[in-house]
C-alpha cells in the first residue's frame, strides 16, 4: 500500500504541475520512430495528453532489448556503466586463454564510429563526470520506478497478469572480490538505499559468495506487454503503427519535412506533414542521425538470452543477478506460466547482431544450473542476440535536437531502458509539449545538446 500511496502522490503532483502552465496543444501530430518499450510508453503519454502519434518501426525490430532483455524493473544495474574499465576489457581480450566475461572486437578500433564513441566515453570517465552521470542515473531510476505500477495497472485496467507483472527480490551475488572490493560495494549498497529502500546486505555464505545484497524487483514479460500495448493503443488511443524501415530524411537547415521508408512489401513510401519527430530507435539512432548529418554516441553492448519454459516445481528460488558473470535469471513466468529468463553479458562487438559463438553455450550451461539439467529442455528454449544502446557517458539522450527545433531523442538508456521507460516518457512528454519538468528530474542532464545533436 505505501508504494501505491508513493506513486498516487507523484503522478498526481506531476498532473497538477502540468495544469498550472499552459494549455496542452491538441491534435498536434507527432511520429515516433521505434516500437520498443520507449517508443511505446512515449506513444502511451503523448496521446493520452490528445496527439495524434503514428510508431513506425522495423517490421522485425530484432535489433533492441524489449523483446528479450532482463525483464526487470529495479536499480540494477547501477552506477553507470562509464566506470567499467575498456582498457582493462580490451587487454583481458589479447590475454585471457578462456573465453572472457567480456569480449571486445579488435577490429572495431579500425571503426570510424567506435573510435568517435570511445573518445567521447573516454572524456566522460573523469570523476566528476561519474559523479553527475550517477546522480542523473539515479534520480531517473528511482522517479521511474515510483511511476510503474500505476502504469501497469492503468495500461492493464489493473490486470497486471495480462503481462506477467509481479513483485519480489532480486539477490545481488558477487564472487572472487578483494577486501577493497567488498568495501565498495558495501559503500554502493549504502547509496542505493537512499533511493531504493528496501536494498540491504545479506550474508555471502548464503550463496557461497564474496559479498551479497538484496533489491526489490518488479518483473513482467515486456515482449508480451509491448505486442499488448500496440492494440490498445490502436483501439483506445489511436495510435496508428506502421511496419517500415527508414530509408531517408528529407529536413532544412531547422526542420525535419519528411522521411521515406521501405515498408514489408518493400515498397517506397513518405511520411510528412507532423508536427515533431521522436528518436526512440535505440541503435537504430544512429543511423537516423547519419541521415541528418548528426553524430549520435551510442554503441550496441550485445547481449544474449535464453528463454525456457520448465514446470513451476524447478523455477529457480529467487531472480538473480551473478557477478563477475553478468547473468541475470528472471522468473519473468513464475506467476503464469513457468518460463525461466537466463541474459548476460556486455560484449563490445560492433552495432550488428552477429552472435559470438560460444555465448550460447555459456547461457545453456547457467540455465541447467539453475533450472537443474534434467528439467532444461532445448525444445522449450529460445534463443536471442540484441544491442544496448549505450550513451558515451551512459545517460539517456531525452529532449529537443540542438539542430532540428522539431525532433526530438529518447534513447540510449543502455540495460535500463525497461527501467527507465516511464520516467523518460514522461519528462518527453513535459518537454514536447512545454508543461513544466517534473520536480524528481533536471532536464539538463538528458539534454542531447551535450553531444551537439
Amino acid at each position: 500500500m505505501l508504494k501505491k500511496l508513493i506513486f498516487n502522490r507523484t503522478f498526481t503532483e506531476c498532473e497538477s504541475e502540468k495544469e498550472e502552465t499552459k494549455e496542452p496543444q491538441k491534435n498536434e501530430k507527432v511520429l515516433i520512430i521505434g516500437s520498443g518499450m520507449l517508443g511505446i510508453t512515449s506513444a502511451y503519454f503523448l496521446s493520452k495528453r490528445g496527439c495524434e502519434v503514428t510508431v513506425i518501426d522495423k517490421d522485425n525490430p530484432i535489433r533492441g532489448a524489449t523483446e528479450q532483455n532482463g525483464n526487470t524493473v529495479t536499480f540494477i544495474p547501477y552506477p553507470a556503466w562509464t566506470t567499467m574499465n575498456v582498457k582493462q576489457v580490451i587487454k583481458d581480450t589479447l590475454t585471457f586463454s578462456s573465453t572472457p566475461l567480456c569480449y571486445f572486437r579488435l577490429s572495431l578500433l579500425l571503426d570510424s564510429h567506435f573510435r568517435f564513441w570511445v573518445r567521447k566515453y573516454f572524456k566522460n570517465r573523469n570523476s566528476e563526470s561519474v559523479k553527475q552521470s550517477n546522480a542523473a542515473l539515479a534520480r531517473l531510476t528511482k522517479f521511474s520506478i515510483s511511476l510503474f505500477d500505476k502504469f501497469i495497472d492503468d495500461c492493464t485496467e489493473n490486470n497486471p497478469d495480462l503481462v506477467e507483472y509481479h513483485f519480489e527480490t532480486l539477490h545481488a551475488i558477487y564472487n572472487g572480490l578483494s577486501e577493497k572490493e567488498i568495501q565498495e560495494k558495501r559503500e554502493l549498497v549504502e547509496y542505493m538505499n537512499k533511493f531504493e529502500e528496501g536494498t540491504k546486505l545479506v550474508s555471502p555464505e548464503r550463496y557461497d559468495a564474496s559479498f551479497a545484497y538484496n533489491i526489490p524487483l518488479r518483473c513482467f514479460n515486456t515482449g508480451r506487454f509491448v505486442n499488448y500495448m500496440r492494440t490498445r493503443l490502436s483501439e483506445k488511443h489511436g495510435v496508428h503503427f506502421l511496419d517500415g524501415e527508414i530509408k531517408a530524411v528529407t529536413c532544412s537547415d531547422s526542420q525535419i519535412k519528411s522521411l521515406e521508408y521501405s515498408d514489408s512489401n518493400l515498397e517506397t513510401k513518405t511520411l510528412e506533414g507532423f508536427d515533431k519527430y521522436v528518436v526512440c530507435a535505440g541503435i537504430e539512432s544512429v543511423n537516423i542521425g547519419k541521415m541528418v548529418g548528426l553524430k549520435v554516441p551510442l554503441m550496441g553492448f550485445k547481449g544474449y538470452s535464453l528463454n525456457v519454459f520448465v514446470e513451476d516445481k524447478e523455477i529457480p528460488e529467487f531472480s538473480s543477478i551473478r557477478m563477475p558473470e553478468t547473468i541475470c535469471i528472471s522468473r519473468v513466468g513464475y506467476n503464469t506460466g513457468g518460463m525461466v529468463r537466463v541474459t548476460g553479458f556486455a560484449d563490445i562487438d560492433g552495432n550488428n547482431i552477429d552472435p559470438v559463438p560460444w555465448r550460447k553455450d555459456m547461457l545453456i550451461e547457467m540455465a541447467k544450473k539453475f533450472v537443474g539439467e534434467d528439467a532444461y529442455d532445448e525444445s522449450k528454449a529460445s534463443h536471442w542476440v540484441g544491442l544496448r544502446p549505450l550513451c558515451a557517458d551512459d545517460v539517456p539522450l531525452i529532449g529537443k535536437s540542438s539542430k532540428f527545433n522539431n525532433l526530438f531523442w529518447n534513447t540510449g538508456h543502455g540495460p535500463r531502458g525497461i527501467t527507465q521507460s516511464v520516467g523518460s516518457a514522461l519528462l518527453l512528454d513535459s518537454l514536447i509539449s512545454g508543461h513544466e519538468i517534473p520536480k524528481d528530474l533536471v532536464a539538463e542532464d538528458y539534454n542531447p545538446k551535450r553531444f551537439d545533436i
